[in-house]
């Protein structure tokens, strides 16, 4: 297994997460975005990711319903 690479950006994102119910992560194809909110994700954080056809569809045909969870925080 890989070594993890700390990013700059992991402290703004523990930030936001500390009085943010959702935080969006976008960028460049395999920059390490799914890699940052692995190592930030704890128990009570919802993962979610587009990357995922069904779930894209999903958040396309139904926005609110997509956002709402029982997680205090999704990412």
């Amino acid at each position: 297994m890989a070594k993890y690479v700390h990013r700059w950006i992991e402290s703004q994102v523990s930030q936001y997460l500390s009085f943010m119910r959702i935080v969006h992560i976008r960028g460049a194809r395999q920059c390490g975005k799914t890699t940052l909110v692995r190592q930030q994700v704890k128990a009570d954080v919802l993962y979610r990711t587009l990357d995922d056809p069904t779930t894209l569809n999903s958040a396309k045909q139904d926005p609110v319903h997509f956002l709402r969870h029982q997680s205090s925080t999704m990412i």
